[in-house]
C-alpha cells in the first residue's frame, strides 16, 4: 500500500467528524477517502460538540470526587470490523509529518501531539472500516480506525476480497479516539465466529457515541435526538427509560 492511500484515508480518520463515510456495493470503505469537515469552521462546530459533553462530565467528575483534569473529548465506536489493510513502517513517518500532526494540531492547538511518530511506527499494524449501520449488499456507513499490532491476532478480520466485494465483516468491536483524534481498536465485545455471537450482541448497538456521555452522535457529532447510550466502560447499551 502507498502512503499516498494511507494519507487520504487516516487524515479522514483523525479528524473526529469524519467518522462515516457511506459507499456503494462492491467496496469496503477504503478506497474512497472518508468525509470529513470542508472548512476550519465546520471543524470548530463539531468539535465544540464534543467539548461541551466534555465540560459536562468534568461538573459531574468534580461532584464525585474525580480528577476533571482526566476527562477530555473522545468518540467511541461499535461496530464490525472490516478488513485488515496493513500499513508499511516505512510509510508511517510521512503519513505522521502531513496527516497526523496537522490533524492533532487541530484538535489541541499549540500542544505537542500526545502520541509521537516513534510511538506509532512501533504500535501501528494497520488500519479498518468498522461498519455501524448497513443494508447488506447495498450501502454501509464505517468509521475507520487503526489497529495496533499487539490486537491483530486478537481480532478475527475478513478477508479483502469478501469485504470488498459481499461486505463481509467479522468480529464486533469497540474503537476509541485518542488524544490526537485517532480512532484505535480498543475491545472485541463479540466473536463473529461463536456460537452465541447473536446472545452476545443484542448487548450492544451499533454507532458513534461520546465518550463521556455515551449519548449517541450524529455525523456533526451533536447529540442525535432519541438516538441510543452506552455504558462507556463496558460500551453495552444503556436500556431507555
Amino acid at each position: 500500500m502507498r502512503i499516498t492511500t494511507a494519507v487520504v484515508i487516516a487524515t479522514a480518520t483523525l479528524a473526529l467528524s469524519a467518522c462515516s463515510t457511506t459507499r456503494g456495493p462492491g467496496e469496503d470503505g477504503y478506497r474512497l477517502p472518508g468525509s470529513g469537515p470542508t472548512s476550519n469552521e465546520e471543524f470548530e462546530k463539531m468539535k465544540g460538540h464534543l467539548e461541551q459533553n466534555a465540560k459536562s462530565s468534568t461538573v459531574k467528575a468534580v461532584a464525585e470526587g474525580a480528577v476533571a483534569s482526566t476527562v477530555r473529548p473522545s468518540v467511541i465506536t461499535v461496530g464490525n470490523v472490516g478488513s485488515l489493510r496493513e500499513v508499511s513502517a516505512e510509510d508511517i513517518p510521512e503519513f505522521y509529518r502531513k496527516s497526523y500532526v496537522v490533524s492533532a494540531e487541530k484538535w489541541h492547538p499549540g500542544v505537542a501531539p500526545a502520541m509521537t511518530e516513534a510511538d506509532l511506527i512501533k504500535e501501528l499494524a494497520g488500519y479498518t472500516g468498522i461498519t455501524t449501520w448497513n443494508i447488506p449488499g447495498f450501502v454501509s456507513r464505517r468509521t475507520t480506525a487503526a489497529v495496533r499490532k499487539a490486537d491483530v491476532a486478537l481480532v478475527d478480520f475478513p478477508g479483502k476480497f469478501s469485504a470488498s466485494f459481499w461486505g463481509t465483516t467479522g468480529d464486533l468491536v469497540a474503537a476509541r479516539s485518542n488524544e490526537d483524534g485517532l480512532f484505535f481498536v480498543t475491545s472485541v465485545l463479540c466473536k463473529e465466529s461463536a456460537s452465541d455471537y447473536s446472545k452476545c450482541a443484542d448487548q450492544f448497538v451499533r454507532g458513534n457515541f461520546d465518550g463521556n456521555t455515551g449519548v449517541e452522535l450524529e455525523r456533526d457529532l451533536s447529540q442525535k435526538s432519541d438516538g441510543s447510550r452506552i455504558d462507556v466502560t463496558t460500551y453495552k447499551a444503556i436500556p431507555k427509560i
